[in-house]
């Protein structure tokens, strides 16, 4: 009797193990940003190719018997597998059963991260040039202190590498790219055009030959946001796997850079493929949000490989309404920043945003110049330089963060 007992409770250990079903790790989404019957489904990293494509076979027949599209964009990137479907409650239900499936996420929109429009020693042996009246940006990230409004830089910095705009698109003919913007890819809509400007901002700080750092750098368009500044999560997945397998067929991952100025909360998903695009050695360069908030509660901010940028004003002190703390890897310059624009009547046409999507690309010109300039290969090394050259200890209201400020090592103090 006693061992009948015994074995019996080793069964009834056993069968939750046996029913456990895949999790929803973000049930708690706010109802407003998810979007209906949609989900991202990701794969144990052990599941046999075999089963997981018969898998999506009967999921997409189940759910065409429903009227649901089934699945309509898959997930490939390292270890990572899975794929987006449309799905009706009772296949969902199918999904999470599956011993295959390691977690499901609902798809949700993401934003641009909200802006106020305002209308080595390799290095240093170098011949460096001086750009008169730049932005107030350029002139702090190459000289130790404050208030200079001249961008001193090496003139190939950025040459022939790479840089990803995932965001609402470029406008590529404006004249500031002189030819370096091209389209990539689009999972936002039809219209690969920028139809927001948040996007052609962020590329003329990466690479404008006036309003940006690496003046020389390809300005890839990932367009993954609509005129509205908005996207799903899984459309904005799919951006980084597509950029960082671009870049690997293109050169190499671990001399190209993928900028992503939007965010949304802590996603695991998310944070993820951040960490699986570094570890093929793509930089991924990541805004810390405008929530005057720790930046460990908002994606890809979080994300451990990220470098996680927040907003630096005029005077040295944290942008009132940039994200901090220790995840927060370095700051750059994020107020009244002067960039391309976005224009239907003109295709030179500058204005000036404020917020941390400003602040990371100027760290994403910065990690594309010293790639170019120091030899640089993969993340680790740039992420490495990029901290170990940073102005210490100036930086004021930093709330926890690391006192950062990116510099150049252009200039003397």
């Amino acid at each position: 009797m006693k061992i009948f007992n015994a074995i019996a409770g080793l069964t009834a250990l056993f069968i939750p193990l046996a029913l456990a079903e895949a999790p929803i790790k973000n049930s708690g989404a706010s109802k407003d940003l998810v979007l209906p019957d949609r989900y991202i489904v990701v794969y144990k990293k052990n599941a046999d190719p075999a089963l997981r494509k018969k898998h999506e076979e009967d999921i997409n027949t189940k759910a065409k018997e429903a009227k649901k599209g089934g699945v309509v964009n898959k997930l490939d990137l390292g270890d990572l597998h899975g794929y987006i479907a449309e799905l009706p409650p009772s296949t969902l239900k199918d999904v999470t059963a599956s011993d295959l499936i390691d977690f499901v996420e609902l798809d949700t929109i993401v934003k641009v991260n909200p802006i106020k429009l305002d209308a080595d020693k390799a290095v240093e042996k170098r011949s460096f040039q001086t750009q008169a009246n730049a932005p107030w940006g350029l002139g702090r990230i190459s000289h130790r202190i404050p208030g200079s409004s001249d961008y001193v830089y090496d003139n190939s910095g950025g040459e022939g590498i790479r840089v990803y705009v995932v965001d609402t698109g470029i406008m590529t003919s404006h004249t500031d790219f002189g030819g370096r913007a091209i389209h990539g890819a689009n999972f936002a809509n039809l219209n690969n055009n920028d139809e927001n400007g948040h996007g052609t901002h962020v590329a003329g700080t990466v690479g404008g030959k006036t309003y940006g750092v690496a003046k020389k750098a390809t300005l890839v368009s990932v367009k993954v946001l609509d005129a509205n500044g908005a996207g799903s999560l899984g459309n904005v997945v799919l951006g980084i796997i597509w950029a960082a397998l671009n870049a690997e067929a293109n050169g190499g991952a671990e001399k190209a850079v993928i900028n992503v100025s939007l965010g949304s909360g802590t996603n695991e998903l998310l944070n993820m493929v951040v960490d699986i695009a570094t570890d093929i050695g793509a930089t991924v360069v990541a805004a810390a949000g405008n929530e005057n908030d720790d930046a460990a509660n908002h994606s890809p901010a979080s994300a451990p490989s990220a470098i996680t940028v927040g907003a630096l004003n005029q005077t040295d002190g944290r942008a009132y309404f940039s994200n901090f703390g220790g995840l927060v890897d370095v700051f750059a310059p994020g107020v009244a920043v002067l960039s391309s624009c976005l224009s239907a009547v003109s295709n030179s046409a500058s204005c000036s945003y404020s917020g941390t999507s400003m602040a990371a690309p100027h760290i994403s010109g910065l990690a594309a110049y010293y790639i170019k300039l120091c030899g640089l290969s993969g993340y680790a090394a740039v992420t490495n330089k990029i901290i170990d050259t940073a102005t210490i200890n100036t930086l004021s209201d930093a709330q926890g963060s690391p006192r950062r400020i990116a510099y150049n090592l252009a200039t003397s103090p």
